[in-house]
């Protein structure tokens, strides 16, 4: 026997991992990331209901609009800038 050969018989001697526990790592953390997303939702149901949303949007000619909901008026605007968008916000916390 060379000793090529016998390296040989020692790779091929050592046993792979079965398929299932390659993925029992991916389901772990599809369970983690679950519990990630309902932790997110909740606390968000109950720390944001008074916080404002605001978000942009791109228009058919590619240009940004900001729109804005105030929960607690039930408030809804769009602008065309962010200064707008800031002023609003200004007004907001400043009545």
């Amino acid at each position: 026997m060379t000793r090529n050969s016998s390296l040989a018989s020692l790779q091929t001697s050592f046993p792979t991992l079965p398929s299932y526990q390659s993925k029992g790592f991916s389901v772990g953390q599809n369970i983690l990331n679950s519990l990630k997303q309902i932790t997110a939702i909740f606390f968000n149901a109950l720390v944001s209901k008074t916080e404002p949303k605001i978000w942009q949007k791109k228009d058919a000619e590619g240009n940004i609009i900001w729109h804005t909901y105030d929960p607690v008026s039930g408030y809804q605007a769009r602008f065309d800038t962010e200064q707008e968008v800031r002023i609003w916000l200004e007004e907001r916390y400043n009545l």
